[in-house]
């Protein structure tokens, strides 16, 4: 049975979709503290984050740290551009992870209502250089090829049509999201990670934001973890939704990452579609 809570996330969805059409809402994952080691390879001349889920160790309940990691073991996964045949994954990664309880015909108007939100604000080649979707694209057990398991999207373009907010920081990170069955294999982090990356190495910004509930207390104990800390959020006085922020490099780094760039030196974090 829907909640309360997904009916009206569903109807600010289907009322807001126009106006916001390329404007994130709210969605952030329930994920668990984890530590990655992370790596680079390059695939087909596009850069691609990879990390493998064994390299990881657990720091928020040590009692289930060998049962988990058990689960988590020869889980490899890599972040990368989302390509519009992707959103229909992307959509049911968002389905699962915030309307996990719902029921039909619930579930299918929450997937039909995420699906069309992401493919009008799909990023095209015109607003690209500043506005990502990531994916996270994970080995799947049971067809033994490869499946969708995380989103996010990171916008840094400035607003020009009404939006749900009327502070609108930019870069902002919204939609994070991953699927349950892949939690706890330090997905979550490693998409952050990508975004943070596209924020500071392609466009060359110095802050990135996200908003967050403040009952989701693992989603915040990722973020503090990650270095995020909140700032006044004026759309929201009684503290129910967290505005985060995270300063990625101070002006030094910033002059010297200019440089580096203008060189050619600079390594694009997310590069052209992967195909």
């Amino acid at each position: 049975m829907a909640t309360v809570g997904s009916l009206r996330r569903l109807l600010a969805i289907l009322l807001l979709t126009d106006v916001t059409s390329w404007t994130s809402k709210l969605r952030f994952s329930s994920v668990g503290t984890w530590k990655a080691n992370k790596g680079a390879v390059r695939e087909c001349g596009v850069f691609v984050s990879s990390f493998s889920s064994s390299a990881l160790r657990i720091v928020s309940n040590p009692s289930q740290e060998e049962e988990e990691e058990k689960e988590a073991a020869n889980t490899d996964f890599y972040i990368r551009d989302s390509l519009f045949a992707d959103l229909t994954d992307a959509a049911d990664v968002i389905q699962n992870a915030f309307y996990g309880d719902a029921t039909s015909p619930w579930k299918q108007l929450y997937k039909m209502g995420e699906l069309n939100r992401l493919q009008q604000g799909f990023s095209y080649a015109d607003d690209r250089e500043l506005h990502r979707m990531l994916v996270a694209v994970a080995s799947d057990p049971m067809g033994g090829g490869e499946r969708i398991v995380g989103f996010c999207d990171i916008d840094a373009r400035i607003p020009v049509k009404e939006t749900a907010y009327s502070y609108n920081p930019r870069p902002y990170l919204s939609d994070l999201a991953v699927h349950p069955s892949y939690r706890r294999k330090g997905i979550a982090r490693a998409i952050v990670k990508a975004a943070e990356d596209f924020c500071l190495q392609d466009i060359q910004r110095q802050n990135i934001f996200i908003r967050v509930e403040k009952n989701n207390v693992a989603a915040l104990r990722m973020y503090q973890d990650l270095d995020y800390a909140p700032i006044p959020n004026p759309d929201d006085l009684q503290g129910i939704i967290l505005l985060l922020h995270k300063k990625l490099a101070d002006d030094g780094d910033m002059s010297l990452l200019t440089e580096q760039r203008a060189e050619g030196s600079v390594t694009r974090s997310v590069g052209k579609r992967r195909i």
